[in-house]
């Protein structure tokens, strides 16, 4: 299952590499500022959250957001 996980707080980057350890194959994306914090498998992203989603929704079969 192709999952995303999206985190936008500083814990929720840190919660969001335990989970994505767990999930081999989950793609974490970390807002820019919390990059550090999530892993050097993290992807950054900057801009506004419902422009990563309405990339990510034709893409995989599972968002999980952790704020």
């Amino acid at each position: 299952m192709n999952i995303a996980i999206i985190a936008i707080t500083r814990n929720g980057a840190r919660l969001a590499a335990r989970l994505r350890d767990g999930h081999g194959t989950a793609e974490l994306h970390v807002i820019s500022k919390y990059h550090g914090e999530a892993g050097k498998n993290a992807i950054p992203f900057q801009g506004e959250l419902h422009e990563l989603v309405q990339k990510l929704w034709p893409e995989t079969e599972g968002l999980v957001f952790i704020m």
